[in-house]
């Protein structure tokens, strides 16, 4: 007999980026009106802005690095 997985047992599909302490999850960006086509970006958590570089265009989630350190820039 076959019983169902709790919730604690499942494992999971993916998880969190973190950059400078704040965890990250994927979202689909259209960009299109800017030029920049649809594509999967970053999106903090907790406050829900965009990952941007210097230059405040959205990165791409695959070239989002990870870094645990609070300190560093990003």
């Amino acid at each position: 007999m076959v019983r169902k997985l709790k919730a604690h047992e499942k494992i999971k599909g993916w998880q969190y980026k973190l950059v400078n302490g704040k965890r990250i999850k994927p979202i689909l960006y259209a960009g299109k009106a800017a030029g920049l086509g649809k594509y999967m970006a970053g999106v903090f958590v907790d406050s829900g802005e965009l990952v941007c570089d210097s230059n405040k265009r959205v990165i791409p989630y695959k070239k989002i690095i990870e870094s645990d350190d609070a300190d560093a820039s990003g």
